[in-house]
């Protein structure tokens, strides 16, 4: 998935590695809109993210969802296809690739934890996201806004599964460095990728 803040503080392209993935009837993949297009909604003001938000939770009432995790990945998924994504989802693949999202996240925290040994240390994690308190753009404000949430709440507990795959990126990258034996973090970011997509399609 698209970095998106608050949802939008993703240190990692998910949607790269769910691309890697090997095909399958199961698989969802979409097509991205243009930069241009991209750069527009990125340049939005308050009220037009707000607006949006909005509608992306007022079609998230349709999904007859009870786990509150899966809940929020489609909301996430709606927020990518309606900001980012040129493909429009039916409702059948928004819930797939909602599905398919969560476990390509839940696969890139395992490697992390059980093959390279990180740590996660809740006080840590706890400063890490006040680091982003000054980081406050109209999505931000917008999305927690629109959630019924102080934007604290929104870094500390809705999105803190984002902030904390930042985190863990931070103490997995030295690992990665002896690892690979390179600091090139475009290149640790693909090799990883490559890691857990090979996990994913096994």
């Amino acid at each position: 998935m698209k970095v998106l803040v608050g949802i939008f503080l993703l240190s990692f392209s998910l949607v790269s590695i769910t691309g890697c993935q090997k095909n399958s009837s199961e698989q969802v993949t979409v097509k991205l809109k243009s930069k241009k297009e991209q750069k527009y909604h990125a340049n939005y003001s308050y009220s037009q993210y707000k607006k949006a938000y909005d509608e992306v939770l007022s079609e998230a009432q349709n999904f007859k969802v009870h786990d509150d995790s899966q809940k929020k990945w489609i909301i996430r998924t709606l927020v990518q296809e309606k900001l980012y994504d040129k493909t429009d989802l039916s409702k059948k693949q928004v819930v797939q690739l909602s599905k398919q999202e969560a476990h390509t996240y839940k696969i890139w925290k395992a490697i992390a934890l059980d093959k390279y040994h990180v740590h996660i240390e809740n006080e840590k994690l706890d400063r890490y996201i006040n680091k982003f308190e000054k980081y406050s753009p109209p999505s931000k404000a917008a999305f927690a806004d629109s959630l019924g949430i102080t934007k604290k709440e929104l870094d500390h507990k809705y999105d803190r599964d984002m902030f904390e795959q930042g985190y863990v990126w931070s103490l997995l990258r030295t690992k990665l460095e002896k690892q690979y034996r390179t600091a090139d973090a475009g290149k640790l970011k693909k090799v990883y990728e490559k890691e857990v997509a090979d996990a994913i399609g096994g």
